[in-house]
């Protein structure tokens, strides 16, 4: 059974007298003060997988065939990752210009609608076409860093990218070059202590290259230039060893179907929580199954990102449609 499945959050409320016991200075109790929705007959919030996704696409001149590649195996990344899962996800284009007047430049969204999501008609086609669109006219210094920092920083995270990032889903970043990253302003630890800043410290930030790693050699690279730092941008993500294929891979859509199917995984498998809970007081279930506190096949507690994480190997009993795995909680004052 598949992992893509909501996760219900319960903080479970205790009723202590000042006098009890149990009620010792510096000793965390349960949070009376949570007020978030919640349901009013199960007395748990809803939470969905959340996911914003960016692709940069190089639109310089030796791109044209790797932009129609990309763009006639879309649909295998479609398939792995939106018709697999049930996850909430936004999709928007950028290109690696940061130069060019043209309206599709510098952090912007290609297309409009700026993002695409799972109401978009004909969704294989329109993302299709916009990879497409950036076109091969860009500068040939091409900056992968640059683009990204100016999406989410304004004038276009509250203006032409409106509404696009969300501060509760995932950010996936997919950088699609045959060069180095030659950013002017922005760095690989720039850009990794910027994301952090803006996702906060659970860390919500995965990135993938479909590039001309270091170790290909039946690939040509513009300007000749192995992608160091692209390279170790992209080793900085949890999806690190899975996240980088080249563009000259036979089998290539297979390629991005593997990273549909690891996007999948990775939303689908950690859930942050609401508040800081007590570690020996959460209880996971679903429906009437138990999960076990276990790093394969059960659930484990990310104290860093303060999530839980439900391991590669857990295997969910028959259930009726629509039961919800909850997490069960009591929070730290």
């Amino acid at each position: 059974m598949s992992l893509m499945f909501r996760l219900a959050f319960v903080a479970t409320l205790v009723a202590v007298s000042s006098c009890s016991p149990a009620n010792k200075v510096g000793e965390a109790k349960a949070d009376k003060t949570y007020n978030k929705k919640v349901d009013a007959k199960a007395e748990f919030e809803r939470l969905e997988p959340k996911v914003d996704i960016l692709f940069v696409v190089d639109n310089s001149r030796s791109m044209q065939k790797h932009q129609t590649n990309m763009a006639v195996n879309i649909g295998k990344f479609l398939d792995s990752f939106v018709r697999t899962s049930k996850a909430d996800f936004h999709m928007g284009v950028t290109t690696t210009d940061t130069e060019t007047t043209w309206s599709e430049c510098c952090g912007r969204l290609v297309g409009k609608p700026a993002f695409l999501n799972r109401t978009t008609p004909n969704l294989e086609i329109e993302l299709g076409s916009r990879i497409q669109a950036v076109g091969v006219d860009g500068i040939g210094y091409e900056r992968m860093f640059d683009p990204v920092y100016a999406a989410f920083s304004e004038p276009n995270l509250s203006s032409v990218n409106k509404s696009f990032l969300r501060a509760d889903a995932h950010l996936a970043l997919i950088f699609i070059t045959d060069a180095e990253d030659q950013s002017v302003t922005t760095s690989a630890q720039t850009l990794k202590d910027f994301l952090r800043k803006l996702k906060g410290p659970r860390q919500l930030v995965l990135s993938y290259g479909a590039i001309v790693p270091s170790n290909v050699s039946n690939c040509p690279r513009d300007e000749f230039t192995t992608p160091l730092q692209l390279e170790y941008f992209l080793s900085l993500s949890p999806s690190a060893g899975s996240n980088v294929f080249s563009l000259c891979d036979a089998q290539f859509g297979e390629k991005l179907a593997d990273l549909g199917r690891d996007l999948v995984a990775r939303i689908g498998s950690y859930f942050p929580l609401a508040r800081t809970p007590q570690v020996e007081t959460i209880e996971v279930t679903f429906g009437s199954q138990k999960i076990p506190s276990d790093k394969r096949v059960g659930w484990t507690f990310d104290a860093e990102r303060n999530a839980v994480r439900l391991g590669p190997d857990l295997v969910l009993s028959k259930q009726p449609q629509g039961t919800e795995v909850r997490v069960k909680y009591i929070a730290i004052e």
